[in-house]
């Protein structure tokens, strides 16, 4: 079993300096399929990636898209691909992008232009900020004391709403921080990852009842 732990913490580790040093991850696998019980008793054939359930435990929380490439026949009978970007009850898919298409052509072409259009109308609808850090057209400055404030009352939230949370809090910040670390250990220099951190919780925060809120 630690073993397990070790390897699992060497991959997300791995992954996480990745994406730190300001690159993208693009992560490639087979797919299969797993029967699974529907509703109304009868079996539904669910298509999803063929990795380890530990591996894709970990991989969710740093991606931000999971896209089937389905194959499908046009009006002509000629095979063509797509991504599915949003699951169904036969497809695992998913986004962290709200206004992205569901449905988009298989090209890397089509793909960049579906992202940009997605995030250009959440800019456009719910005032998202967008940080360009090539151009720097649009530079989001952070402020440390503020982030460290919304962390902690985050903090203070979600575990009087279920004790459990703060275990998953620790956790997410050891991931991002690379080791154990408690808010009152993050220093200005960090406020980038502080940021990262604040948004998970935030995704966390979802997830309460407005009962618990």
């Amino acid at each position: 079993m630690q073993g397990y732990k070790a390897l699992d913490k060497e991959f997300e580790n791995t992954l996480r300096k990745i994406t730190m040093l300001g690159y993208g991850i693009c992560l490639i696998c087979h797919s299969k399929i797993k029967n699974l019980p529907g509703p109304d008793g009868t079996t539904i054939e669910r298509v999803m990636p063929s990795i380890p359930d530990r591996a894709v435990e970990i991989v969710n929380r740093l991606v931000d898209i999971t896209a089937y490439i389905d194959l499908y026949y046009d009006e002509n009978g000629v095979a063509q691909r797509r991504f599915i970007t949003r699951g169904t009850p036969t497809v695992v898919a998913g986004n962290r992008l709200p206004y992205l298409e569901p449905v988009i052509p298989f090209s890397y072409e089509s793909l960049i232009d579906a992202i940009n259009t997605a995030i250009t109308k959440q800019e456009q609808q719910d005032g998202a900020v967008v940080v360009d850090t090539h151009t720097n057209e649009k530079e989001e400055v952070l402020d440390f004391k503020a982030l460290h404030e919304e962390a902690r009352e985050l903090w203070t939230t979600l575990v009087n709403a279920d004790e459990s949370n703060a275990e998953i809090i620790l956790k997410k910040a050891e991931i991002l921080f690379g080791h154990p670390i408690r808010l009152s250990e993050i220093t200005e220099d960090q406020v980038s990852i502080l940021n990262l951190l604040v948004i998970e919780m935030k995704d966390l925060a979802k997830d309460l009842s407005p009962a618990k809120k």
